[in-house]
């Protein structure tokens, strides 16, 4: 078979058939790891977008300073070609500023305004940021196939996906002047006020052209996916799509709420996708609640004087635990408060037989669907109150319990998603379906279970803290000093939970970009490729 792929270099080796991924970036600050599970569920899902990769023309960009990088003949390494990368953005981003000062989600805006402030009618093409944008897009550009990786030196140009975009990218930049100067002088570093503004209105990049947004769809829609993650990521676009098209707008976590909904016009079809964003939701939801504990518990102990001296950590979490009303409250907008005058001393296993009655599977499969308690709620109640926080922890768990155990024939989902990152990540297998039969078999309360599972949240933030620092003794994320059952708070140490940034923004922006969605609703174009999807849809369907 021809080699597939190009490279602007002259050592040619084929693709990886599997490239480590990227760092993942996420909302806030990941101090208990358990955010980790959930990233590495949703690149299964939908691969080739991340938080950082907002703007899907940068890898038309990318693959253009590749291909001209390459026409040089300069030095096969990183920091030569990022040089020369970050003046050409550099260029781009002062151009798409000129022409319009509202552009968004560019690479380097806040220093490019500074630039343009100071009203010079020459510019000096200086780095805008640490960290280029051909490093924010490598990883996407791995992903859709449009670079591949190489034993050494920069990444390539595939022929079937990158090279096209690259020349599809030249039409348009050859036509301006500074297009032709890059392609010139490769150390150009200086540029008129017109010739960017020349530049900025052929390029503007939130506006791929027709050709552009052609070779991106082929690469980010492959009409014949070769591994399971591509057709991941071609059924999670589907369901976006399909979404579009029936609802009209379309928001962040919509695919996650007909991932659990037993009557989404998207099942059966998409059933194979929504289960995998149905787990995404169960691993989010226990990131959730485990971070809005742990800040609960960092505000009780700056109450009682946590930061200037240390606390007895279970005395504050029992007394935390011992605030009845407002941990009934929580449980009873749930509709999870059992009866009598005590209700937080009733076994935990009351609290199961309330959780099961109302997830009752009314749609059966490998995940379960009922009408009952989801997922959402729980996350609210986390975020409602540090009772609410602490409320939470024995209901998602057991929440996350009746999704693992009432759906049919789910041991892949259990082990490689529910259960992702295992033992140090509380993985389902190996923590939470083990650690509530104890619980069950020991017949605490659910008081008791609200403690076990808070000093669990601050015995996790201890260990990532710890790991990380054995790995790097300069990466000290811990916020508590721990010793024994003392705990004080780290000066000037702060943390605010939040959830897991699903990437679905991004792709839903992409979309937009790639003229499938607009302001209306889906477009033809959008409808065409939607009927493209379906169709491969079945035919994989027909085949199992």
């Amino acid at each position: 078979m021809a080699n597939k792929e190009t490279s602007v270099f002259t050592t040619q080796p084929p693709p990886p058939s599997w490239v480590e991924k990227e760092a993942q970036e996420i909302t806030g600050l990941d101090l208990l790891g358990l955010r980790v599970p959930v990233n590495s569920i949703g690149t299964t899902l939908m691969d080739g977008v991340t938080t950082i990769s907002p703007m899907i023309r940068y890898i038309s960009l990318r693959a253009w300073i590749t291909w001209v990088y390459g026409q040089h003949g300069l030095p096969d390494t990183n920091r030569d070609f990022l040089e020369f990368a970050m003046r050409v953005e550099s260029a781009i981003v002062l151009g798409n500023l000129l022409c319009d000062p509202q552009t968004p989600k560019l690479v380097g805006s806040d220093e490019a305004k500074k630039i343009i402030a100071e009203g010079n009618s020459r510019f000096d093409l200086r780095p805008l940021v640490k960290q280029p944008a051909a490093n924010a897009y490598l990883g996407p550009s791995l992903q859709i196939n449009v670079a591949f990786t190489r034993k050494e030196g920069i990444a390539g140009l595939t022929k079937e996906r990158g090279l096209p975009l690259a020349l599809a990218v030249d039409e348009i930049l050859k036509a301006t002047t500074l297009g032709r100067k890059f392609k010139k002088n490769a150390s150009l570093d200086h540029a008129t006020r017109a010739e960017l503004e020349e530049l900025g209105k052929a390029f503007a990049i939130s506006e791929p052209s027709d050709k552009e947004r052609e070779a991106l769809l082929s690469a980010v829609l492959p009409s014949t996916p070769r591994d399971e993650s591509k057709m991941n990521r071609v059924q999670s676009y589907g369901v976006l799509l399909e979404m579009t098209e029936r609802f009209g707008g379309l928001e962040e976590y919509d695919i996650l709420d007909q991932a659990i909904d037993p009557n989404s016009p998207m099942l059966p079809e998409y059933t194979h996708c929504l289960d995998g964003w149905a787990c995404y939701l169960v691993r989010d939801m226990l990131a959730v609640v485990h971070e809005a504990a742990f800040e609960a518990v960092l505000n009780a102990l700056y109450e009682v004087g946590g930061t200037e001296q240390s606390v007895h950590g279970p005395s504050l979490i029992h007394d935390m635990a011992n605030n009845d009303d407002a941990i009934k409250a929580a449980l009873k907008a749930l509709q999870l408060l059992p009866q009598g005058s005590k209700p937080l001393d009733a076994p935990l296993a009351e609290l199961l037989r309330l959780v099961d009655a109302r997830t009752v599977p009314v749609r059966n499969g490998r995940i379960p669907r009922w009408d009952g308690l989801m997922e959402p709620e729980v996350i609210d109640l986390a975020w409602e109150s540090e009772a609410g926080a602490l409320a939470a922890l024995p209901v998602a768990w057991l929440l996350a319990r009746a999704r693992a155990l009432k759906g049919e024939d789910n041991e892949h989902l259990r082990r490689e998603f529910l259960s992702s990152q295992g033992w140090a990540r509380i993985g389902l297998e190996e923590v939470v379906l083990p650690d509530l039969e104890g619980m069950l078999r020991r017949k605490i309360t659910i008081r008791q279970a609200i403690e076990e599972l808070a000093l669990r949240t601050i015995d996790q933030h201890t260990r990532i803290a710890w790991a990380r620092l054995a790995v790097d003794p300069l990466r000290d994320v811990s916020v508590l000093m721990v010793d024994g059952d003392r705990w004080a708070v780290r000066q000037n140490k702060d943390f605010r939970a939040g959830r897991t940034a699903a990437r679905l923004a991004e792709a839903i922006g992409w979309l937009r970009q790639l003229g499938l969605t607009d302001e209306q609703g889906i477009t033809k174009q959008g409808r065409q490729r939607l009927e493209q999807i379906r169709r491969l849809i079945n035919t994989q369907g027909d085949e199992q």
